[in-house]
């Protein structure tokens, strides 16, 4: 998050005020950081089929720390005629 951002919404919550969103609608706090650890592969399993395994590993979502960390896992499927 910018200082700007983090900076806007220290004030507001001073003044009582609603947060000013960093993007995703109202923060549940003041934002500040924000940091996403991602691993991917691309298994090609078949002449024009793949398989895309992707992990991550969300901490501090949203930049508050108000909300706990989270593992998302994915997958996608690709197929090249």
């Amino acid at each position: 998050m910018s200082g700007a951002l983090t900076a806007t919404q220290q004030l507001e919550e001073a003044l009582d005020e609603p947060l000013t969103g960093g993007g995703l609608g109202t923060p549940v706090g003041v934002q500040t950081h924000e940091m996403e650890l991602e691993a991917m592969y691309i298994a090609r399993v078949y002449r024009g089929v793949s398989i895309e395994p992707d992990i991550q590993y969300i901490i501090r979502p949203g930049g508050t720390g108000n909300i706990p960390n989270a593992l998302v896992i994915g997958a996608q499927v690709g197929i090249n005629f």
